[in-house]
């Protein structure tokens, strides 16, 4: 089992048939230059594949980018809850 920490999840509300939203915009300022590759949190996209399939495209250059492919839709999510590690 992989354990991820650190990490984006950004949970896509859309199925093939939805507008675009722009994913890229969202990512960028996650990629900024001025991140050294380690620095970069890994960011887990949660979606329907058809729908990232249209995104996709303005995302496949950028790294450490992980699909799950879910229908959102059939899911329910009643809290997403998150704790910093005590250092």
């Amino acid at each position: 089992m992989t354990v991820m920490t650190n990490h984006v999840v950004v949970c896509l509300f859309a199925d093939a048939h939805s507008a675009l939203i722009g994913l890229r915009n969202l990512i960028m300022p996650l990629r900024a230059s001025n991140f050294d590759y380690e620095e970069l949190r890994q960011v887990i996209i949660v979606g329907d594949k058809d729908y990232i399939r249209k995104e996709w495209r303005s995302l496949s250059n950028f790294p450490k980018i992980t699909i799950l492919n879910v229908r959102i839709f059939a899911l329910f999510l009643p809290a997403i809850i998150t704790s910093e590690p005590k250092v």
